[in-house]
């Protein structure tokens, strides 16, 4: 089968009590069909059909042919005021299966190397961020603009943010004379 949708056309008829439109129950219904043995997979899923009211919809995985991806499709939602009557059979035929397993493994396969990359730029990021920690440590600062440049020792970390001694003056109660306190994103180590 695939996603069928009745078309009802000129078949429907004016209730009197209510004026709203139903279909005429003696004529034969006209069903188009779409997604023809792409049809992966239906599901049920939560589906906010209003503002204030959330309901069960059907859901179909389809092989799109035209656009060689899978795509996922709303097709009818089970509450009242859903009356198109659209329903979905799984019904795909080998050969769409296999283009959308394919399909699946290219995207997992880029996923997996989109995730590799970012675990290295994290473990980078993060000995980096390790080694400009290290009280004693020499780094160079990059901004503010007026100290871009600047060469200090790292004296106190907390978090995000880090200390450096720049003049290595202390006055008379023993404290650092001008230090800069900035972010860490803003330093970088000293060659």
């Amino acid at each position: 089968m695939a996603i069928i949708t009745p078309v009802y056309a000129d078949i429907c008829e004016v209730n009197d009590y209510t004026g709203c439109l139903y279909p005429r129950l003696d004529v034969p219904r006209i069903e188009k069909s779409e997604y023809v043995g792409g049809v992966l997979k239906t599901y049920y899923a939560t589906y906010r059909a209003m503002s204030d009211i959330y309901t069960d919809a059907l859901y179909a995985l389809v092989w799109d042919e035209t656009e060689q991806k899978v795509k996922e499709i709303f097709v009818n939602a089970c509450f009242e005021l859903d009356v198109s009557g659209r329903y979905a059979v799984t019904d795909a035929t080998d050969h769409s299966s296999n283009k959308a397993h394919s399909y699946w493994n290219e995207i997992n396969e880029r996923a997996a190397l989109l995730r590799h990359e970012r675990e290295e730029r994290q473990r980078a990021e993060a000995q980096r961020v390790t080694a400009l920690t290290r009280i004693g440590t020499k780094v160079v600062i990059n901004a503010p603009k007026r100290l871009a440049g600047t060469v200090g020792t790292v004296f106190w970390t907390r978090g995000d943010k880090i200390g450096i001694d720049v003049t290595n003056k202390r006055d008379e109660k023993g404290l650092r004379v001008d230090p800069v306190f900035t972010n860490i994103n803003k330093v970088c180590l000293a060659s």
